[in-house]
């Protein structure tokens, strides 16, 4: 369920080019999507107790 809910907002975020170009995302060695997999990994970890 929490799962379901998750995925469904990460399949309707914006593009990372955009973000960066807005300035939501910063540019760095890391692309956009390999900085956005960390993050949602960490999410994922904090929900299920792990961080």
């Amino acid at each position: 369920m929490l799962e379901d809910k998750l995925n469904d907002k990460i399949s309707h975020r914006p593009d990372p080019e955009k973000l960066v170009k807005e300035g939501v995302l910063q540019n760095d060695p890391r692309t956009a999507e390999e900085k956005y997999e960390e993050a949602i990994e960490e999410e994922y970890a904090k929900r299920e107790g792990g961080a």
